[in-house]
């Protein structure tokens, strides 16, 4: 059964809120010491970016500050250039992108209404 677009922006928010959840009080150094955390900030990066894949492009359009491509794209990466993975990037787009990028879905599910 398809999903509403509504689900797979929560589903984004979750995977963001988990990313941050992940990664608080850490800094770069301590991301890169801690496999299990890269292992599980670069999983909800890939649940980001598949969920971006199948939001409908009447959607992504109302919001272009997004580059969408490159949320998708950092999910296309992770599945199959996984060997080539920085840390310091995901840490990088874990820290920059992901809080801007959820205030653009929130406001997504707010204008989508009830």
């Amino acid at each position: 059964m398809p999903r509403d677009w509504q689900v797979r922006v929560a589903d984004m928010l979750q995977a963001a809120d988990r990313i941050r959840e992940f990664t608080r009080g850490l800094d770069l150094d301590g991301f890169r010491a801690d496999v299990r955390t890269i292992q599980a900030v670069t999983y909800n990066l890939l649940i980001v970016g598949e969920s971006a894949g199948h939001l409908p492009a009447a959607v992504l359009e109302r919001y272009p500050a997004i580059p969408w491509h490159r949320v998708r794209g950092i999910r296309n990466v992770i599945v199959h250039e996984y060997f080539d993975v920085r840390p310091d990037v995901i840490w990088e787009t874990a820290q920059s992108d992901i809080p801007a990028l959820v205030e653009v879905l929130n406001r997504m599910l707010g204008e989508a209404g009830p």
